[in-house]
């Protein structure tokens, strides 16, 4: 293959460089990638052939700083969509907190009314009536066989049938229970994903008597009720409410690790992008190189002999064109 010096080829060259250019970055490189491939060596070659129908090497400088600049802008922009994505994570993890943070005084207000239950000391209250309310039961089972007796026939009673939409737990308004002066609401429904006809018992509110805490449920499939030792439930309840020193210091080291996160996340968020200066620099550098290959009427300026060179340039001339 041949290019004509001073030809229509030149503008031909043009064309195909431009379109090698875009086809190439649609080809290579993701905008959230941290490192992009550069301009593969056809596009150069495309870009040889042009500079050489116009007698012009300065065409494959521009060439190399625009496809250049293309790529740190994308890593520019990658920084950026990173930094609001940051911010999201940032904006979650802070609700997280604040919802951890207002489990803690509920906390202390169980832990304020639970009493000692090891041993001989084991107390629950089962209420099983129209309207359960803690007050109505007149005196609270001593032992943990009767207890838990009287908890799973209420049980039975309340949860023959499910309810009918997956994942909608509904309460049973006539079952309370409570061990060591923590109180516990009871519902039933269809767990998601498996399907299972569940019992929950969660953790009654201090001082909202209708509201459950989403925190340290039991759950016992109906299926199974009917097989569980009345001392084993007893002591399921009992676990529960024994450890709520235990789940207080987890739920409160969770609280300080999150925040320790969103303290590193706040910190990547806050770098500015690394090669802000190098991109900078190369745009001047391209305007610099634009301005001194225009001439002032705007058209290309054709660059001229060597100042060390006493001949004048030579004619245009036919030469073989690089390219596959």
């Amino acid at each position: 293959r041949y290019v004509q010096s001073g030809s229509f080829d030149a503008f031909m060259w043009q064309t195909v460089t431009r379109k090698a250019i875009a086809a190439e970055q649609i080809m290579s490189g993701k905008i959230t990638a941290r490192e992009i491939e550069m301009v593969s060596s056809e596009v150069f070659t495309y870009a040889e052939a042009m500079a050489m129908s116009n007698d012009d090497p300065r065409i494959i400088e521009r060439i190399e700083m625009d496809a250049e600049i293309q790529r740190l802008k994308r890593l520019e922009r990658g920084h950026r969509r990173e930094r609001i994505a940051i911010g999201g994570q940032v904006s979650e993890l802070n609700y997280k907190i604040e919802h951890m943070q207002k489990q803690i005084p509920v906390l202390e207000q169980l832990l304020a009314k639970r009493s000692d239950t090891t041993g001989d000391a084991f107390f629950g209250h089962v209420v099983n009536g129209p309207t359960a309310q803690p007050l109505h039961h007149p005196a609270p089972f001593t032992g943990r066989a009767e207890f838990g007796q009287a908890l799973k026939n209420a049980l039975l009673e309340h949860s023959r049938h499910a309810p009918g939409s997956s994942g909608e737990f509904r309460p049973i308004y006539s079952v309370w229970a409570g061990v060591g002066g923590v109180a516990f609401k009871v519902s039933h429904g269809v767990s998601i994903g498996t399907g299972v006809h569940m019992v929950r018992l969660s953790l009654q509110h201090p001082t909202q008597p209708y509201q459950s805490l989403d925190f340290e449920e039991v759950r016992i499939p109906v299926g199974e009720l009917s097989e569980i030792a009345p001392h084993a439930l007893a002591m399921r309840l009992e676990r529960k409410v024994q450890g709520l020193v235990e789940y207080r210091a987890g739920l409160e080291q969770i609280i300080e690790d999150t925040r320790t996160e969103v303290g590193k996340l706040q910190l990547m968020q806050a770098e500015p992008f690394g090669r802000k200066g190098e991109l900078e620099e190369l745009t001047t550098r391209r305007e610099q190189l634009i301005a001194a290959m225009t001439g002032e009427d705007g058209h290309p300026k054709q660059p001229g002999p060597s100042p060390h060179s006493s001949t004048p340039p030579p004619a245009p001339e036919v030469g073989p064109a690089i390219g596959r």
